[in-house]
């Protein structure tokens, strides 16, 4: 067992009768061939602290990145002093060392062919080889939650826990989803299957108001995105379409100066007392010079264009009517060519 020993064992060297003789501090090596190294448990506070991680991580459920953010807070120093890391703590928690257990010939490579892993039966294991420091049970619970990593899953299995939860609550729907702890966040099925109507055509579940509900906003993003276009065609020059990552939606942005400029469309509703415009907006986005497009009564078309120097609400949704002096105080913009005349007007550039 040569190079250094995991966090909270040590190399202990025995001599040619396989009694103990010395412990080896970091980089020493045996002198005779014939002496034999082993893991022996180190001091009672690293050995509470591996159990502890290993409990955060199986039964408290916390994630890696958690694990080693609180314990470089509490001042816990990993190896020779360095600071806890994410990486780390997966290795530790996936080392059969602390349950006891030595493990050859993982991976294979012949003269300067690549590096081979090779399947589990092929393994050399000795198990109790010395002296455990987690149980086997806590481990084996370890093992189990990086089992379940939505990347780890098929398909069919992460279908099967959706059925489990159809089964208890009675229906699915995205809320239901999100909030149950028996399957992975609704944004893992939207990038593994595209969409939760995918997901549910794969379930047989059929929710016509769910499909109701997709197209409106398939709809919606489909104008806003129209809109964008044609503010950058109109400008090609002084306008540009940006999008810092996928988990943001595109912007506008001046080229001469940087500004960015957020488009957002209002929904048309129709109340008892007249009609309003619902505008959600993300509030990343609220601070930016901003084109609101009031849509249509069918919302299915641009009624009018506004430019306003921000939408600073701590409301999540912000209903505006006809006559709303904040609303009118947004400049109106009849041509897609007087965005920045109507930006300037603002003071925004």
């Amino acid at each position: 067992m040569g190079g250094s020993a995991p966090y909270g064992l040590r190399r202990q060297l025995l001599d040619t009768q396989g009694k103990p003789k010395q412990l080896l501090a970091y980089g020493e090596r045996k002198s005779l061939a014939n002496e034999r190294v082993t893991f022996v448990p180190g001091s009672q506070e690293e050995i509470a602290l591996i159990v502890r991680i290993f409990r955060e991580f199986a039964d408290e459920l916390r994630s890696p990145n958690s694990i080693a953010a609180r314990l470089n807070r509490d001042g816990i120093a990993y190896l020779r002093d360095a600071k806890w890391k994410a990486g780390t703590i997966r290795i530790l928690l996936q080392d059969p060392h602390y349950i006891g257990m030595q493990v050859w010939g993982r991976t294979s490579a012949f003269l300067s062919s690549p590096v081979k892993r090779l399947p589990f039966p092929e393994w050399a294991i000795r198990a109790n080889a010395f002296q455990a420091i987690v149980p086997q049970d806590l481990f084996a619970r370890a093992q189990q939650v990086f089992a379940n990593f939505t990347f780890r899953l098929s398909d069919e299995q992460l279908l099967d826990q959706l059925r489990q939860i159809h089964k208890t609550q009675g229906r699915l729907s995205a809320k239901i989803i999100d909030k149950s702890r028996l399957c992975p966040a609704l944004s893992t099925y939207y990038r593994r299957f595209g969409g939760l109507l995918n997901v549910y055509r794969r379930l047989g579940y059929d929710v016509p108001e769910r499909r109701t509900q997709i197209s409106i906003r398939q709809r919606l993003l489909l104008l806003r995105s129209s809109l964008i276009k044609s503010f950058v065609e109109a400008l090609p020059d002084q306008i540009e379409g940006v999008q810092k990552n996928k988990r943001i939606r595109p912007m506008l942005r001046c080229r001469k100066t940087g500004l960015l400029i957020s488009v957002v469309l209002a929904r048309c509703c129709h109340t008892e007392i007249g009609v309003s415009w619902l505008i959600e907006s993300p509030k990343c986005e609220r601070q930016h010079t901003t084109v609101l497009a009031l849509l249509n009564k069918r919302n299915n078309a641009i009624e009018s264009l506004r430019v306003l120097p921000s939408l600073i609400h701590s409301a999540q949704h912000i209903r505006v009517r006809p006559e709303s002096d904040w609303l009118k105080s947004g400049v109106l913009l009849e041509k897609t060519t007087d965005l920045l005349e109507a930006v300037t007007a603002h003071g925004s550039i």
